[in-house]
Order: C-alpha cells, then structure tokens, then sequence
C-alpha cells in the first residue's frame, strides 16, 4: 500500500468503515470489503475442522508487508474484486479471525508476532464464479491458507471470561433519545452494491437517500444502520483498534435489526483524552442524528457507561460467562515467495 495519509475527516471516516466491516468512505468506487469486523458478509460462525471441498486458491503469495504509517497498527486492509483476493497489509491473527468468523478475544495462544507483525496476502482464486459465492467460500479458503503456509494446528474450548454484557438501562425497553431503529435497509444497500460492482458497474449514488455508515473518533460514535453487535464489537475494540472499556463487551440487549445513534463521552482508556466532534457529517446522515451530535452538550468527565444508560438507554453490566475460544496449539511463520 502506499504510505500516503488521507485527508483527516477521511481518515476518520475510513477507519470505522474498516472497522464495521464496510469500507465505505463518501468517494468513488471501492472494491468489496470483506467483513474487516465480521458482521458485514462474513457473519457467523466456523469450526476448525470445517471445510469447503476441493475450493482452493489458484496462487498464493506471501510476503511481509509496510504498513501505512497513518494506519492503525494491527489493523488489516482486506479486498476481494473478482478473482483476486487482497490483503495488504494483514496480521495472521487478522487472518485467523477472518477464516473461522471468530472475534479478536477469542483466539487464545500463539506468539506475539501474530498480532504485531504485517504481511501482504496476494491470491487469485481459481474459476469464475459471483462474488457472493467467493465471500461464502473465503473462510475455507484462508483456514488452507493458514493451515498450509503457517502450519496452524487449533482447537475450540469454552473458557470463562470477565466481560460486560451490553442489555436494556430500563425496565420498561425504553431506549434513550439518541438511538432509534434505522429505517433504512442496509442488507438491500449491501447487495445493490455488490451486484453492481460484480457486474463491473457503477457503485449506486447515494447523494440523494439516507446511507449504511458509521465514523467515531476518540469520546465520540456516529452510526446509521448499525446492529447492536457493531456496537459492542466498537466498545471492545477490534482490527488494531483500542477498545472503550477495560473488558470484551457482549450483546445481550436482544434487540434486533440496525439502528441510528450518536454517542458522546470522555475517553479514559489512554491515547487522546479530549472528545472532539466530527469536522463535518455526511449530508446522508439523518438530521435528527445530525443534529443530536453536533448540539449535544460538551462530554468533559461523562464515562462511556453514564453516556450509554442517558443518551441510548442501554448500560453494561459486569458478569462472568462461559464462551468460545479458539487456542492455538502451533504456528510458524511463512517462507516467502
């Protein structure tokens, strides 16, 4: 990748775009991303031993990588377009993630490299088929990978972690005034696009109609059509990014579907420590989400978990439970070629 930074309200935008698995800055065309935080198009979940027959990658190229100096360490920049598969730059733990659907949090084990140190992932996928099935069929393909070049040997166990289960502040349901179900169809915008982009077509204007987005910076959120999910996976922290609160933040609101919110509070966790405001919001954010934002009260001394239970009704609540891990036994670096 080259090392030349973007401007900074589209860095911004960017990086939380990466970070719901989107990639969906306000400029031209991009190639399909690759569910970058697993509730894009690779939801769900994997077993290690899993797989798709006889799906396999036609070449594969290894190398270690330079990331960007303005990005993220830790963070993976992965593209699937046609037949060809990009990841530049990507860690293997990012791999990891990617071909067993798992969080960050769940993956056990293994040395320190594999969350530190960036290669560049070039493959080309052998035969033609639409892109959705290629999304469908990548998570075989990259556990081949991993299991080929990077000699992976893994298991699934359940172990007992401190978390903080996001849930409902009130009794009643009621959601705070800064959150409200989206009224757009995000799945409907995700695959107009990707049928046009697989079709080699123009991505479809979204100028002129409420878009699927989503931008933060430090003490602040701003989603429109995100799930509870994207929420809690934002508070954790994922792809090189740090992490809200002290803990892995699991959704147990038990409310479904995508929603509109703005989120202010004032970080504690390290790095910068003075919330700021967006430079400019996307005209196809709703204005009342607009609005809520840029007219919110200073966030000076307010926590995530008192601007969570007053601006979106919700809170986190410490607990104990029993989850899934994947622990790794064995790994290697690759041999380039």
């Amino acid at each position: 990748m080259a090392d030349t930074a973007p401007s900074k309200v589209a860095r911004e935008q960017t990086f939380f775009n990466w970070m719901d698995g989107r990639c969906r800055t306000p400029a031209a065309p991009l190639p399909i991303v690759v569910a970058v935080l697993f509730f894009g198009a690779l939801q769900g979940s994997a077993s290690p031993q899993s797989s798709v027959a006889h799906v396999a990658f036609e070449a594969v190229s290894i190398k270690p990588a330079d990331a960007p100096k303005w990005l993220p360490p830790g963070l993976s920049v992965v593209t699937l377009r046609g037949r060809r598969f990009l990841a530049d730059p990507v860690t293997v733990r990012g791999l990891i993630v990617r071909a067993f659907q798992l969080k960050e949090w769940q993956i056990a084990g293994g040395p320190a490299w594999i969350a530190t140190e960036p290669f560049s992932l070039e493959a080309t996928i052998n035969g033609e088929s639409p892109t959705s099935v290629l999304a469908a069929q990548l998570p075989a393909l990259l556990r081949s990978v991993l299991e080929d070049r990077f000699t992976l040997r893994a298991h699934m166990e359940q172990r007992r972690l401190r978390v903080y289960a996001l849930v409902r502040a009130r009794n009643d349901g009621q959601l705070g005034p800064q959150l409200r179900a989206s009224p757009i169809d995000c799945e409907a915008q995700r695959r107009e696009r990707a049928a046009a982009i697989s079709a080699g077509a123009p991505k479809p204007s979204s100028s002129d109609r409420p878009t699927c987005m989503s931008m933060s910076n430090a003490g602040w959120i701003l989603a429109s059509g995100m799930t509870m999910q994207g929420l809690a996976d934002y508070l954790t922290g994922e792809n090189g990014s740090r992490g809200s609160t002290d803990r892995i933040v699991v959704n147990r609101t038990a409310l479904t579907g995508e929603f509109d919110f703005a989120l202010r509070w004032s970080p504690t966790l390290g790095g910068d420590q003075s919330p700021q405001a967006p430079l400019s919001v996307p005209p196809q954010v709703p204005d009342w989400l607009r609005d809520a934002l840029l007219s919110a009260p200073p966030s000076d001394g307010v926590s995530v978990f008192n601007a969570l239970r007053e601006q979106l009704g919700l809170k986190l609540e410490p607990r104990d439970e029993s989850l899934d891990v994947l622990v790794i036994d064995q790994i290697e670096r690759p041999s380039p070629n």
